[in-house]
């Protein structure tokens, strides 16, 4: 897309990839998240150092002459100051961001002495002006204040309904339709939403599964982003990539028997997170028009196919067992997107 400015409102992986592409076309990105320390408030700690271990994993390992780690700090960090660990996470160990958090004469509590500054910390990650990173709510209207007037939103934060917890992207939604009008306005979302199949595909116009409160809640941001004039929802499938470990984190734990939800042998759609990022960075371009597509890579496999191409790379015999709960049967249709994006060549499950 031509150069402008863009905000992201979630920035997790997808978030980094997309702004990388954005900020090498030259664009102005702005990223919101909220403040790292709340967002993993109901994390245990394993999750909590697994997701900083997949922001290593992206850049192929973290900078050196890093600031000592927490548990080694002489006096805690003060609840209002962002930690070491997780102004890391935030940036990605990427050289595009610069984190807004607040300044150190507006804290609470003074940082300790053995505590580097925010400024410090990010000065040794190193910094472009040309993405800027707030921390805070994306629908608080001082957090929007500090986005300017931007050509176009992408909001790919999780909407954690899934986990039992609403991370208010509805809400969200009716920020951005309120202040921003005239923008262009891009949510991926996800084929949740779609009922049992069978097996058989689920195109844009396929049941809907309205018996699901969490996919009610789905739906619910949908219809929040729809209602803006130039909005696109992409329903994205599974993703994949080097920041999608589960499978193989629990294929190793397990010694290569697993067991999952469903029917073994029943479609698995998959996306691969890079793809995702240019596909949103193309939206954002006003690509795919405004609307809801689907998006999801156009190979066929099975939930079995994918487990035992991971416990093919990790040298394991794959032993994939079904609880015997009822999972979704479906294959997500996706044509309607390929067919606006032209030849391209999509990412298998290995990148």
């Amino acid at each position: 897309m031509s150069a402008g400015q863009i905000v992201l409102l979630g920035c997790g992986t997808v978030g980094v990839l997309t702004a990388r592409l954005l900020t090498a076309q030259g664009n102005r990105v702005i990223g919101v998240r909220r403040h790292p320390e709340t967002d993993d408030s109901h994390r245990d700690q394993p999750r909590r150092t697994q997701r900083t271990q997949r922001a290593q994993r992206i850049e192929g390992g973290g900078p050196e002459g890093i600031a000592p780690a927490e548990p080694q700090l002489a006096t805690p960090l003060p609840s209002s100051v962002l930690s070491v660990s997780s102004v890391l996470s935030a940036v990605g160990h990427d050289q595009n961001f610069q984190l807004i958090a607040p300044a150190e004469s507006q804290l609470a509590t003074p940082l300790p002495s053995s505590v580097p500054s925010v400024s410090s910390v990010l000065s040794v990650v190193g910094h472009d002006p040309l993405f800027h990173m707030i921390a805070g709510d994306a629908a608080d209207p001082a957090v929007l204040d500090q986005c300017g007037t931007p050509e176009a939103v992408l909001l790919c934060a999780s909407p954690g309904l899934r986990r039992g917890r609403d991370n208010g992207l509805e809400r969200i939604a009716a920020a951005v339709a309120a202040r921003w009008p005239g923008c262009r306005f891009v949510y991926t979302g996800s084929t949740a939403v779609y009922a049992d199949l069978d097996g058989s595909d689920a195109d844009e116009d396929a049941p809907l599964a309205g018996d699901d409160p969490a996919v009610a809640g789905l739906l619910a941001i949908e219809r929040a982003v729809l209602a803006h004039p130039h909005a696109l929802v992409l329903r994205v499938t599974a993703l994949v990539g080097p920041s999608r470990t589960h499978a193989r984190d629990r294929l190793a734990a397990g010694a290569g028997s697993v067991t999952v939800s469903g029917d073994l042998d029943r479609p698995f759609s998959w996306l691969h997170e890079q793809d995702l990022a240019e596909l949103a960075a193309a939206a954002l371009g006003g690509a795919f028009g405004c609307g809801i597509l689907n998006a999801a890579a156009p190979g066929r496999i099975s939930l079995r196919d994918y487990y035992q191409h991971h416990a093919d790379g990790l040298g394991l015999r794959l032993d994939l067992r079904s609880d015997g709960r009822v999972a979704p049967r479906r294959r997500i249709d996706a044509r309607r997107l390929h067919a606006l994006t032209g030849p391209r060549p999509w990412r298998g499950l290995a990148g």
